[in-house]
């Protein structure tokens, strides 16, 4: 590999997107008319034309032009030199957020701090998603969701190994309040904590947090189980079958519909004596005290 190689890991074919967005990417009219550009520099002039938003589809199954020039990207596939010039961009904050989102899709994931850690800082604005209801971020928030989360606005992102991940959620600490205030809607800006269960509107807070669930700034002392994967009332239910009443259940969760699903599965099992700690990251623990 020569020192200008970007070093990726994963599918080779799909760039490890999930097999319905490239699908729909492979079938997109919009693909086949990007099939005579053939260089990074033809791609980055389309991009800067016609990118305007970072979500992955425009309406229905009709995939973004930010995605399919990502993988119109990937085709070539980029340099490290090409990525550093995407991510550095002068002109366009859309290349910006295609590079980086090209590197969480392919970097290997021991090196994905390396490219995006510097940037957690960077306050310039981007749109995330365009339509009536247009939701705005900015390059440092976005790279932290990046790292942090299991998803980009619904995409599930590659898995990254849980050794690697706990040394990123270290890194990633001093930034979690910035991290968690990742979005702002149209005319108001909309908070998500997960730790404490609640979501701050322009100063009205609706709470959450449902009974029997404890706000904890880090785990108990507990046994772990990779689960690594989105917490759902069925894998709830199926972990609180494997211990005893008034055990310690640890969910890690980033986001405020988790508290939700737990709040019902509390209900469900009307077991007050259970005690139930949620707090981050993002990976899965479930054990007995």
């Amino acid at each position: 590999m020569s020192s200008n190689q970007l070093a990726t890991h994963g599918n080779e074919r799909t760039m490890n997107l999930n097999s319905i967005i490239f699908q729909n990417i492979l079938e997109s009219p919009y693909l086949k008319t990007l099939s005579d550009m053939v260089t990074f520099q033809e791609i980055v002039v389309e991009a800067q034309r016609n990118v305007k938003s970072m979500e992955p589809y425009l309406k229905g199954t009709t995939p973004s032009t930010a995605w399919v020039i990502m993988y119109k990207f990937w085709t070539l596939p980029l340099t490290v030199r090409q990525i550093e010039n995407l991510i550095e961009h002068p002109h366009s904050v859309y290349l910006r957020g295609i590079g980086f989102l090209y590197l969480r899709y392919v970097c290997k994931p021991d090196q994905l701090w390396d490219w995006l850690g510097a940037y957690l800082d960077d306050d310039q604005e981007i749109q995330l998603q365009g339509g009536v209801k247009p939701v705005h971020s900015t390059i440092g928030k976005m790279c932290y969701m990046l790292l942090h989360d299991q998803k980009f606005l619904g995409q599930i992102l590659p898995r990254i190994p849980v050794l690697v991940m706990r040394d990123l959620e270290q890194k990633l600490e001093p930034y979690a309040d910035a991290g968690r205030a990742k979005m702002e809607k149209k005319g108001r800006t909309t908070e998500t904590v997960a730790l404490a269960g609640e979501e701050t509107v322009t100063g009205t807070t609706t709470r959450v947090r449902p009974p029997g669930v404890i706000v904890a700034d880090r785990a108990p002392k507990i046994a772990e189980v990779d689960v690594m994967t989105t917490v759902t009332i069925i894998a709830l239910r199926a972990a609180a079958a494997t211990v005893e009443a008034g055990a310690v259940v640890a969910i890690v969760t980033v986001t405020a519909e988790t508290i939700i699903a737990v709040a019902a599965v509390v209900e469900a099992l009307e077991d007050d004596k259970m005690q139930i700690y949620v707090f981050f990251p993002h990976y899965c623990r479930f054990a007995s005290a």
